[in-house]
């Protein structure tokens, strides 16, 4: 679904399907979503941003922002889907909740360097936590990034876990010794890895 004004009308003339572009918590307290539109006194021109609203607080909040406030160079979804990218590796029905920990922490991706670690200039996933949530201490909450620094193609978020620790995501980077597949299913976890081999005696 494209969320501009008309934006239904926009798709059906790019022949794209519509998506769903908004997620909520379980409870209803927490409202993600995509939008072109000028929200939280940010200009996002025609790139979308994904937004989150909290109805206890009222408060509106754009995560994939870029933090410097400077205009943005790339946009943020929820999720890729393979009918508008032949990389995704979601088909039209795929669906990732995005949400967890009733909307502590926020799963997306983006094409814009959200944090001076990301170098790649290509398409990563992301986190955003509310302050009191893992190590963020900030009140307007933290943002992190899932994939790798320096990736060689764009990547992608493909599922989490109930609780948010468990983050699943697509690259073409070896991550692990193991790994013999270029294109692979990668799990971020809290309190995750995988120990390094041993050197041989």
């Amino acid at each position: 679904m494209d969320p501009r004004p008309g934006g239904h009308a926009v798709a059906l003339e790019k022949r794209q399907l519509a998506t769903a572009s908004s997620r909520t918590s379980s409870d209803g307290g927490v409202l993600v979503f995509q939008s072109r539109a000028d929200l939280a006194g940010y200009d996002s021109g025609e790139d979308p941003q994904v937004y989150r609203y909290e109805a206890d607080s009222g408060s509106l909040a754009c995560l994939s922002c870029p933090p410097t406030g400077t205009a943005p160079s790339g946009g943020a979804l929820l999720q890729s889907l393979g009918s508008q990218d032949v990389r995704a590796p979601l088909g039209p029905s795929g669906f990732v909740p995005n949400l967890a920990s009733e909307g502590e922490r926020v799963f997306f991706e983006s094409t814009e360097a959200l944090l001076s670690t990301d170098t790649d200039g290509l398409r990563d996933v992301y986190e955003w936590e509310a302050q009191g949530i893992g190590s963020c201490t900030r009140p307007q909450g933290c943002v992190h990034l899932i994939s790798p620094e320096a990736s060689r193609e764009d990547e992608y978020l493909f599922g989490h876990s109930a609780d948010g620790e468990d983050v699943f995501f697509v690259s073409s980077d070896v991550l692990v010794a193991k790994d013999e597949v270029t294109r692979s299913i990668y799990d971020a976890r809290i309190g995750g890895g995988f120990a390094a081999p041993q050197a041989s005696a």
